[in-house]
């Protein structure tokens, strides 16, 4: 059974990655303005892309994130 933090970590991946697939241009505009923390990763589980609330709950900017692991 995953952890709760591993489920939440699943799912906002998900929802970030259906998100920008589906959103299109200005899909990361979109995942920028919202409140909720957004991690998105790639399939080697390294960091691709922070929202402004991840990088303020997380205590990192997304430059420093990308392409470290989670």
């Amino acid at each position: 059974m995953a952890s709760l933090g591993e489920e939440a970590t699943r799912s906002t991946s998900s929802v970030a990655r259906f998100a920008r697939r589906s959103a299109g241009p200005g899909s990361d505009e979109v995942l920028q303005g919202l409140t909720t923390a957004v991690v998105v990763l790639g399939r080697d589980l390294r960091v691709v892309f922070l929202n402004p609330a991840a990088e303020t709950l997380l205590g990192t900017s997304q430059r420093q994130a990308i392409g470290k692991p989670l």
